[in-house]
């Protein structure tokens, strides 16, 4: 396997593994959110236990996507070329991550909420709490939001690292490469000053060799 391929794969299982997280918090964030509004809310510690999981499983998505941005590059540079493909591909997944953090930063929020919910809660101020846990709701409906317009980026992205993984293993990757050094050698050739002409070398070397024959014949 090439180093093409390898990267190529990796850039596909990041994406393998990142897209489902976020439709995982996407779901749980919503199923949180309509239960705090349901009139049947668990207790703001379980709540607070699930914001963080929430937290959790989006900090492994961005450090896939991170991964998955890094082979593209990998990608890109061995290639020698941002092909349009290698080009939307890397905007998509720039977008994704850029999405889970949006998305964190709205969880993060909610805990903060939930901590001051339970501190309201504690002094006897229910309605205190209650108006944290609204806020809770709030930005949880943010994070299911924020996830849900990437929805169609999340496809592409998968169907685009799909189609990176494949270019890999069929050897595109790598005759796109020997192309793009072909190029390249064509719009920038070996100007004729550092250009050797077949044999000269060789030429240069019998003629050194005669000159000094000449000067030990001289002087004998």
């Amino acid at each position: 396997m090439s180093e093409l391929e390898d990267l190529a794969q990796d850039v596909a299982k990041a994406v393998r593994e990142a897209v489902p997280l976020m439709e995982k918090v996407q779901r749980d964030a919503e199923g949180l959110a309509k239960q705090l509004g349901g009139g049947s809310a668990a207790p703001l510690e379980q709540v607070d236990r699930q914001v963080a999981g929430l937290r959790s499983t989006l900090e492994r998505a961005g450090r896939d996507l991170t991964a998955g941005l890094n082979a593209r590059d990998g990608v890109v540079a061995g290639v020698g070329t941002e092909t349009p493909e290698l080009k939307r591909l890397g905007n998509q997944l720039t977008d994704l991550r850029g999405a889970v953090d949006r998305a964190h930063g709205s969880l993060v929020e909610g805990g903060r909420r939930v901590d001051e919910a339970m501190r309201a809660g504690a002094k006897g101020s229910g309605r205190a709490a209650q108006e944290g846990a609204d806020g809770v709701r709030e930005v949880l409906r943010k994070a299911v939001e924020t996830l849900g317009r990437s929805e169609t980026n999340r496809a592409e992205a998968t169907e685009g690292s799909q189609a990176l993984a494949q270019a890999g293993e069929d050897g595109s990757l790598v005759k796109a490469a020997d192309l793009a050094k072909a190029a390249n050698a064509a719009q920038n050739p070996t100007p004729k000053s550092q250009q050797v002409a077949p044999g000269s070398a060789s030429r240069g070397h019998s003629q050194t060799n005669r000159s000094e024959g000449q000067i030990r014949e001289r002087t004998r």
